[in-house]
């Protein structure tokens, strides 16, 4: 069956007010940021729901939308009840600039949101069969919904590479495909599209938020168009590289904010955005791992700040969702034998005990490693060069944090600037000990982490323009 309106609403809406309520207890409201808003609780309210989805699951409590939406919903409204003391974060001051300026860039966001929802309407003609999309993402999901729960069938399915490709892969993506299944009552090939479709449309209106926050409108808008309209294929088919390039914004974004005014608003923001990274696709782990490294560095350089003593301990408290998440995410697979097919060196199925059947990961780099450069060297450059691929974000990123080096690495930049190169230098060493044709394995999957990271580079230049050019890029703000 399809879903009516009333089903489509809550599909869209009980997880934005799961997110809502999130936001609140880290002090965000709309009024903290009326642009991002929307985004952010729908980034937020997505893993949530995956959270209270897999729970749902491993209780094998029945799957159907009468009972899952409003336990969601109640969710929200203790989360508003108990979140409301924190204290408010407010707004910067208002953003000057001639009215034309404004509109134009109004103009710009509505245009990218028009759009998105008319692809996303196309994407409605075609139902959900083919490439990875099926074999990977909606597979799972339709396992979820026939199992019912993480019981013997879930296992006995995930064991069968003829059903599900991939079974190891994070379940942000298949959860949200199976709430919409839910929500129908039964599998649906179209519908079950909507939740990860959304991510555009968030990712529209963070990316929106973060350049307005730091340049006049006009730069914004220019770099609006060069970023919203990069990976538009990804509002066609759900893919999970949306997911990782919105959320990875998101999170450099945060990450930012709190290096330029010192709020700690943004840091249990970035702390309850950074889970959706791990849930979505395992280069988010990589992500996450490689902020990490460029925190380290830059505090060893003195180039990074980090809160005073007395408040260290509070913000800690909010990385527990990210470390929550690790160690289940890690622990499900370990339950469930499930083995990625690159750090085994095999796609062949782990064995009876769960054991390896390849040779492993660091083996296969030392054996292929030499000769896997020359090909990952060229095809990432061509990739980076690509003016449709990039709009040459990625490429401007790189070569202005080399001729702007002081800027790119001094304090407020260089945590960015290093989580930026250590993540591209991370997704170009997984195919050296790939198991798989380097060449082939590198047609099929290297423009994705490209565009993965592209959205951030774009944020990245611009906050290298509005620093150098400040009379031009830079906005204004207004004294009230």
């Amino acid at each position: 069956m399809s879903l009516d309106w009333l089903e489509v609403l809550s599909v869209l809406l009980v997880p934005l007010a799961l997110g809502a309520a999130c936001l609140r207890f880290q002090g965000i409201v709309p009024r903290t940021d009326r642009l991002a808003y929307l985004g952010w609780a729908w980034l937020e309210g997505s893993v949530a729901l995956a959270a209270v989805l897999s729970l749902w699951l491993w209780l094998e409590l029945p799957l159907a939308a009468l009972w899952l939406a409003p336990t969601v919903l109640l969710l929200a409204g203790l989360g508003f009840a108990f979140a409301r003391r924190v204290p408010a974060l407010e707004p910067s001051a208002p953003n000057a600039a001639p009215a034309w300026e404004r509109a134009l860039f109004a103009l710009v966001v509505a245009a990218l949101l028009v759009t998105t929802v008319d692809r996303i309407l196309l994407a409605s003609a075609d139902i959900l069969v083919g490439s990875d999309e099926a074999r990977i993402w909606a597979a799972k999901a339709k396992i979820l919904f026939n199992a019912g729960g993480f019981g013997p069938e879930f296992r006995a399915a995930m064991g069968t590479p003829e059903v599900i490709a991939h079974p190891d892969y994070p379940p942000l993506n298949p959860l949200l495909e199976m709430w919409v299944h839910a929500h129908a009552g039964s599998i649906v090939h179209v519908e079950s599209r909507l939740p990860i479709q959304a991510f555009a449309l968030a990712g529209v209106l963070v990316a929106a938020s973060a350049l307005r926050r730091r340049a006049r409108p006009l730069v914004a808008a220019l770099f609006l168009v060069c970023i919203g309209t990069i990976g538009r294929f990804f509002t066609y088919q759900v893919f999970s590289d949306a997911l990782i390039a919105i959320g990875l914004l998101a999170c450099w974004d945060f990450w930012q904010r709190y290096e330029e005014d010192g709020e700690l608003a943004w840091l249990r923001a970035l702390g309850c955005t950074a889970p959706l990274l791990v849930w979505s696709k395992n280069e988010g782990s990589l992500q996450v791992l490689a902020f990490g490294l460029a925190l380290l560095l830059a505090l060893a350089l003195r180039r990074a700040r980090l809160p005073g003593p007395a408040e260290r301990r509070r913000v800690l408290v909010w990385t527990l969702p990210l470390v929550l998440s690790i160690v289940y995410l890690r622990w499900f697979n370990a339950h469930f034998d499930l083995v990625n097919d690159l750090i085994q060196g095999s796609a062949e199925a782990p064995d009876s005990t769960g054991g390896s059947n390849g040779p492993g990961f660091l083996e296969l780099a030392r054996e292929n490693a030499e000769g896997n450069v020359r090909p990952i060297v060229t095809t990432f450059a061509n990739l980076i060069a690509e003016t449709q691929q990039t709009h040459c974000l990625t490429l401007l990123f790189l070569v202005l944090a080399v001729l702007g080096a002081r800027r790119a690495f001094g304090p407020g930049r260089a945590v960015f600037t290093l989580g930026l190169l250590v993540a591209l230098l991370g997704y170009m060493a997984v195919y050296l000990g790939t198991h798989w044709e380097v060449e082939v394995h590198l047609k099929h999957s290297a423009h994705r982490l490209v565009y993965q990271l592209t959205p951030s580079a774009g944020l990245w230049v611009l906050l290298f323009v509005v620093e150098v050019l400040p009379r031009f890029a830079a906005c204004e703000r207004s004294a009230g």
